[in-house]
């Protein structure tokens, strides 16, 4: 197998990236809708009733724009022989992070509550989730919710990380 050779690639959520374009352009045709209306009757509106719009206008562009973030903010995750590769699909960004320099993977419950009275929180969601401590301090979390395929990448990413390990203390870096 050489080192371009993908032993896992995790599926992008293409169901969350369209529920997100879709969202940016309802919710940006509502604030265009909502922009023309106030430029037509800009003599008919009092003052309260402007203040109102414009509220309702802040609203729509913020809810549009946070759709747009979620389209783009989807991650889709590769493993090769030596690294890990993240990828955002819509922005086009990479990020390549070595096998060799995570130290630890800790996996643990991640239960998405909601508040339904403000006191106690009812689950709605059971999943879990990864945390990859690197040598240089840093972490990454990789979640169930946001991963399709969750249990087969961490499960491949292990078995990389155990065997990038093993190379490692076979053949430490000062001897040759």
């Amino acid at each position: 197998m050489k080192d371009n050779d993908l032993p896992h690639q995790s599926k992008p959520p293409y169901l969350l990236m369209l529920f997100g374009i879709a969202g940016f352009l309802l919710f940006g045709y509502w604030a265009q809708a909502i922009y023309n209306s106030t430029n037509i009757n800009k003599s008919a509106n009092s003052g309260a009733a402007e203040l109102i719009i414009y509220v309702m206008l802040a609203a729509f562009v913020f809810f549009g724009f946070g759709s747009f973030w979620l389209a783009i903010g989807m991650q889709q995750y590769m493993i090769t022989k030596s690294e890990l590769i993240i990828k955002r699909p819509l922005f086009f960004g990479v990020r390549r992070i070595w096998i060799a320099d995570i130290e630890k993977i800790e996996e643990s419950d991640d239960d998405i509550k909601t508040m339904n009275n403000g006191l106690t929180g009812e689950t709605v969601w059971y999943g879990r989730k990864a945390i990859l401590k690197l040598k240089n301090g840093k972490k990454i979390k990789i979640s169930s919710i946001e991963v399709g395929g969750y249990n087969i990448l961490i499960t491949t990413l292990k078995k990389q990380w155990i065997k990038v390990a093993a190379e490692a203390l076979r053949h430490p870096a000062g001897c040759m």
